[in-house]
């Protein structure tokens, strides 16, 4: 019984997971996690690479910062004005070709650009 019970509970977690609404692929990524298709914005931008070996987007035209965390996980940034953007746990704020990441209630890592588009 426990086998059956092993095999048909993962089964219907990744059911659940894979039915969930949501709007992936749409145009209007929702929640703080998101894959962006590679090339939708062709605007301003900056790429700022920090000491924790996260790195963060900012896209000023859309109002959104992308930070990649060296895990690999991708976190949407809102922006507040004023060069910060930010969920409730984690912030960036930008300070021209410099940065500050603060993730967690982690001490604050400095970021520099490392790419800019006009």
């Amino acid at each position: 019984m426990r086998s059956l019970t092993a095999i048909i509970l993962p089964s219907l977690l990744l059911a659940a997971c894979a039915g969930s609404p949501g709007r992936y692929g749409s145009d209007q990524p929702s929640g703080p996690c998101y894959g962006a298709p590679a090339g939708t914005y062709t605007g301003p931008q900056a790429t700022y690479s920090c000491d924790d070996l996260t790195t963060v987007l900012v896209q000023p035209g859309v109002g959104i910062a992308t930070a990649t965390l060296n895990s690999g996980f991708q976190l949407r940034l809102v922006h507040h004005g004023a060069g910060v953007y930010g969920l409730q746990s984690h912030n960036f704020r930008q300070r021209g070709n410099e940065g500050v990441w603060v993730a967690d209630g982690r001490p604050a890592v400095l970021c520099r650009v490392t790419t800019r588009s006009p």
